[in-house]
């Protein structure tokens, strides 16, 4: 309901798919269920048909939901000493230009954990750390109806880079403004996966530093505390090393530990 006229795509998933399982244990067994399933009854997306809805009108979605063999996945996660890492386990389901995101479970004490009803798909596991930890991991896997066991994720702290903050103009450097790193793919988890009040915020020199990031991310800058009216002062170029990136992504994992950020502001 409430939805603003236009053409939709309309899935669904069981209720208990949802649900986390606990530390090292398993919900369930492998056997039939049912994953995420598009209108009008299937479970690839690009066969989904869309539903168009005008003004004040009403549409009807019916449809059942399709059996699907689960998968079961099980394996440990260490961090990169190689010690046990205590960790909640996302499952990420990227399809076309749709995203899922779902509790899988929890790690044991010794790292150790188990999911079932894992549906068919590419998916990611997306290992998220519990404070004080700081290590993450992404992981893709291939879900058929087999079993997945053995699986060993190894978490890491991700990319740090640092850089400043110039202005082209009137505007004055100040501890207002933070610098920002954000994903260009749509669904994709955020870059930046550790955070602080600390995190990009632009000191009395104009110096800032980013932790903990991970995949391909593109960078701007913002004040902290923006106020109403239109904003002082806009973004006018990024460099990496010299090299012009303002509308370019950059995979993270490809930098050295002496790149160097610029983000020009202009009034």
């Amino acid at each position: 309901f409430s939805l603003m006229p236009g053409t939709y795509v309309v899935s669904a998933t069981p209720a208990d798919a949802m649900m986390m399982a606990g530390p090292g244990a398993a919900t369930g067994a492998q056997d039939d269920g049912h994953g995420i399933t598009y209108y009008p009854g299937t479970i690839n997306v690009d066969e989904a048909q869309s539903i168009t809805v005008g003004l004040a009108e009403v549409a009807n979605a019916s449809f059942a939901l399709v059996p699907q063999r689960m998968t079961r996945i099980s394996g440990v996660v260490r961090d990169s000493a190689g010690k046990p890492f205590a960790a909640t386990l996302m499952l990420r389901t990227q399809s076309g230009g749709s995203m899922s995101m779902r509790p899988l479970t929890m790690t044991a004490a010794d790292g150790r954990f188990s999911a079932a009803n894992v549906p068919p798909g590419e998916h990611f596991i997306e290992v998220s750390p519990r404070p004080p930890d700081e290590e993450s991991a992404s992981v893709p896997i291939s879900a058929g109806g087999q079993d997945i066991t053995d699986l060993i994720i190894t978490t890491h702290p991700g990319t740090t880079i640092s850089g400043r903050v110039v202005f082209d103009g009137g505007a004055a450097v100040g501890k207002s403004v933070r610098v920002n790193a954000t994903s260009p793919d749509p669904g994709s988890p955020g870059p930046m996966r550790v955070f602080d009040n600390a995190q990009g915020v632009v000191d009395e020199k104009g110096q800032f530093r980013l932790r903990g990031l991970y995949g391909r991310a593109m960078f701007n800058a913002f004040p902290q505390t923006p106020g109403p009216g239109v904003p002082p002062w806009f973004v006018k170029a990024v460099t990496l090393n010299g090299e012009n990136i303002t509308d370019m992504p950059v995979d993270v994992s490809t930098l050295k530990e002496d790149s160097t950020l610029e983000i020009v502001l202009t009034d």
